[in-house]
Parts: structure tokens; sequence; C-alpha cells
């Protein structure tokens, strides 16, 4: 949701603090295990940006505000 918002400000609000985002995890090809009956691939990435960071912050604060 935080980085639908984020991409959302991004077009409407021409800031660098709104365009700038980043990613990781696994880059390239996932990792597979190959066990001849099954095959498992594993795999991750995160897109980061200021929405992100808003929406996490936003949820945390709801979370403990009981």
């Amino acid at each position: 949701m935080g980085t639908f918002v984020g991409d959302l400000l991004a077009r409407l609000i021409n800031s660098p603090i709104f365009t700038y985002s980043f990613s990781f995890g696994t880059s390239g090809t996932p990792t597979w295990i190959d066990l001849s009956v099954l095959r498992i691939c594993f795999g991750i990435s995160i897109k980061v940006n200021f929405g992100t960071v808003l929406g996490i912050i936003a949820g945390l604060l709801m979370y403990f505000k009981k």
C-alpha cells in the first residue's frame, strides 16, 4: 500500500524525495533447489520508497495506539 501511495505521489509531485526508490533482494535469477521429485525456487525483491516508509510508520502508530 505504501509503495502505491509513494508511486502516486511521485507522479503528482515533482520532488526528488518522492521519485527516489531502491530495491534489494535476490538480483538476477532466484535460487533453485532440485530434489529430483520436487523443485523449489527461492527469491525475494523489495522496493522501498518514501511512501513505503510513511506506510510502515502509520501502521506502527495505529497498532501501538491502543
